[in-house]
């Protein structure tokens, strides 16, 4: 997906991957390979709700995509489910990301219809192409 507003030459050289490995972001990421492959950098981004200790784990995820030539970091943020998107499009802005793969509608269409959810925020206020995958 575009946003309906800006100019965007170029998409994947900087791209931002909202992780957290589920069956959703992992096909994301499979299907955002051929749009991430020049990217001179990507970012693993995974959101923890406050108190939480445990990361989401990543290794394998930056070891797969280094066998696909990418390197790749990971930024672990505190946030809730509502702030998810707000902090993915501040993280965009911030790196200068011209991508961001992520997955949508972890939860039921329903529960994200009535209270929200970061695919609904996302798709109401992307500021970069998304790519998206259920």
């Amino acid at each position: 997906m575009v946003p309906y507003a800006g100019r965007f030459d170029r998409v994947g050289e900087t791209a931002l991957v909202g992780w957290n490995a589920s069956r959703e972001a992992t096909l994301a990421v499979h299907e955002g390979l051929p749009l991430m492959a020049a990217s001179r950098s990507v970012t693993l981004l995974s959101a923890k709700a406050r108190g939480e200790d445990d990361a989401v784990p990543t290794a394998e995820l930056i070891e797969h995509l280094g066998k696909h030539g990418l390197t790749a970091r990971m930024e672990l943020i505190e946030a809730r489910d509502r702030d998810i998107a707000e902090a993915m499009n501040a993280h965009a802005a911030t790196l200068g990301a011209d991508l961001i793969v992520m997955d949508a509608y972890g939860h039921s269409r329903l529960r994200e219809t009535i209270l929200g959810g970061t695919t609904q925020a996302m798709l109401r206020h992307m500021t970069v192409p998304t790519l998206m995958a259920h």
